[in-house]
């Protein structure tokens, strides 16, 4: 148990805000790049790494808030 609070203690502010930050640079600049050289796959994939990672920070953060 005391192994699981070290790791969550891991995904505190500055994770999030670098998740955000590295997120807003795929969905902004990457997509935008890939959608201009008609690699319409990969900026698909682009959209939804970005999304999905954006998603696990923030629930990982929530059960960090929440259990410690």
């Amino acid at each position: 148990m005391n192994i699981s609070l070290n790791i969550l203690e891991l995904f505190d502010e500055y994770f999030l805000i670098l998740i955000l930050i590295q997120s807003l640079v795929l969905w902004m600049l990457d997509y935008k790049y890939f959608k201009r050289e008609n690699m319409c796959r990969a900026a698909r994939q682009c959209k939804s790494i970005s999304l999905i990672s954006t998603i696990v920070a923030v629930v990982l953060y929530i059960t960090r808030m929440i259990l410690l």
